[in-house]
């Protein structure tokens, strides 16, 4: 036999609390509710809100809700603030390489940008087989040891290469350059590609691919976990 534990729906414009088709996918819900109810089904839970509606929205909770993005530490509604949540997912890769390059020397595919003086570039092992995208070359920056570096040239499939300046700053192969995070370091957030992007933060953390490796912190065992 089929036991029916639960019921639920998915709100299609849980970002914009006040859209009238929110109320209008609650109440249906809850006539199915009750539609079960009176052929004897009960579920055991009903549940709704996703992290907009969770957030925004506290009278369509039903039994639970469903975060998913807000788990991140993402607003899943930019527009209404970040809700206190904490960016939990950093992106990071090493230093791989370290170049001087001349003034008016070009680097990476089709040579889109041309060092206007003398300066020292770092090649970073990420690219957009990784998940960063190609639309952002030239367009996003790195933390290496607390301070921001802007990418330069194109985005290549498994590389990126970011201007040091002349010094170089001490940069050394092996360090970590931060693409997001939480901004602990001074670093971008996830929110800040989706914005540059001209899409949701949503894209950008499942945007990053299998290949890289993945370390999860605070476990119950209190160790990092890859």
């Amino acid at each position: 036999s089929v036991r029916l534990t639960g019921m639920f729906s998915h709100l299609a414009c849980a970002d914009e609390p006040i859209h009238p088709a929110n109320d209008a996918q609650a109440e249906r819900l809850r006539d199915a509710v009750a539609r079960a109810g009176r052929r004897g089904i009960s579920p055991a839970v009903v549940h709704l809100s996703n992290s907009a509606a969770t957030l925004t929205r506290p009278d369509l909770g039903f039994d639970m809700v469903r975060p998913g993005i807000a788990l991140y530490g993402l607003s899943p509604v930019p527009d209404m603030g970040d809700f206190g949540l904490r960016p939990v997912m950093t992106l990071s890769a090493q230093v791989a390489h370290i170049k001087k390059v001349n003034r008016g020397e070009s680097v990476s595919y089709g040579y889109t940008w041309t060092a206007p003086t003398d300066t020292v570039v770092a090649l970073v092992a990420l690219g957009y087989a990784d998940g960063v995208v190609r639309r952002l070359s030239g367009r996003f920056e790195v933390t290496i040891d607390g301070r921001r570096y802007p990418s330069v040239g194109r985005v290549c499939m498994d590389q990126f290469v970011v201007d040091l300046g002349g010094d170089s700053s001490g940069v050394a192969i092996g360090d970590e350059a931060i693409l997001f995070g939480p901004g602990d370091s001074g670093e971008p957030h996830a929110q800040d590609w989706a914005d540059a992007l001209d899409t949701i933060g949503y894209e950008v953390v499942t945007g990053v691919r299998g290949r890289v490796r993945r370390r999860f912190v605070g476990t119950r065992s209190g160790e990092a976990t890859k």
